[in-house]
């Protein structure tokens, strides 16, 4: 598939796959990240009380969230509030 642009010698194996399960990293964590906002959003126009503070309806779902993320004990990670 590769090659060395000099040498030509081909991509090892091993680091052929490396490549490729890193391409993948953090996807799930992504779509939960995504089906959050898809909640939210839908509580919100479901909502017939327009008063409702947006705010703390997103961080009640934030935490909610972080509780079934398993990157919820790890700093700096996109599920963390």
């Amino acid at each position: 598939m590769s090659a060395h642009e000099e040498t030509g010698e081909p991509l090892p194996k091993e680091l052929f796959d490396k490549m490729l399960a890193a391409k993948s990293f953090q996807r799930g964590l992504f779509l939960v990240r995504q089906m959050e906002f898809a909640l939210f959003d839908m509580t919100i126009y479901a909502s017939e009380d327009e008063r409702r503070p947006s705010e703390k309806l997103a961080a009640g779902f934030r935490a909610a969230c972080a509780k079934k993320s398993p990157s919820s004990n790890r700093p700096n990670t996109t599920a963390s509030p």
